[in-house]
C-alpha cells in the first residue's frame, strides 16, 4: 500500500501480520437452531454455554493469527471449505471454495466456524457451531 502526502512524495505501508490479533464478530451467525444458540433448549444451558464459548475467545484473542496459524488444529485452527458445511450464514453469500476456519472449543467437544473478513483486517465473522458433529464431515 502506498500513501502520498502533499508534496507528493511516497509513503509505503508494512502490511504486517505479526501483530494481527483475532476480533470475533457474530453479524452473519446462522439463524439454524441446530448451529446457533438456540441449539441449547434451556436457559441454564444456554447461559452456561455462553460462559464456556466467552472464556474460549478470550483465549484465542490472546493469541495472534500468525500463531494460531501454526499451532495445532487442536491448539490453533483448522480450514474447510464453505461447500462442506450443512447450513449457511444469515445474509452472508459466500462461494462455494470459500476457507472457512474452524476452532476448536470447550476442551475440543464443540467448533467455532467463521470467516475471515476480506475487508477488515483480524475480523472473523463467527457463522456458525457444531455442538453435536454435525456442521460437516469430520
Amino acid at each position: 500500500m502506498v500513501l502520498h502526502k502533499k508534496n507528493n512524495k511516497k509513503i509505503k505501508l508494512v502490511d504486517s501480520k505479526i501483530e494481527e490479533y483475532p476480533i470475533f464478530c457474530f453479524k452473519y451467525l446462522t439463524t439454524n437452531k441446530d448451529y446457533s444458540f438456540k441449539y441449547f433448549q434451556n436457559d441454564k444451558d444456554l447461559q452456561y454455554s455462553k460462559a464456556i464459548i466467552l472464556d474460549d475467545i478470550i483465549k484465542l484473542q490472546g493469541k495472534t493469527w500468525l500463531t494460531l496459524g501454526m499451532e495445532s488444529k487442536k491448539t490453533g485452527f483448522e480450514t474447510i471449505a464453505y461447500n462442506q458445511l450443512n447450513f449457511r450464514p444469515a445474509n452472508l453469500d459466500l462461494s462455494s471454495d470459500t476457507k472457512l476456519i474452524v476452532f476448536r472449543i470447550n476442551s475440543q467437544s464443540w467448533r467455532l466456524i467463521g470467516y475471515k473478513s476480506d475487508n477488515f483486517k483480524g475480523v472473523l465473522h463467527v457463522i456458525g457451531f457444531d455442538f453435536n458433529y454435525s456442521a460437516y464431515k469430520h
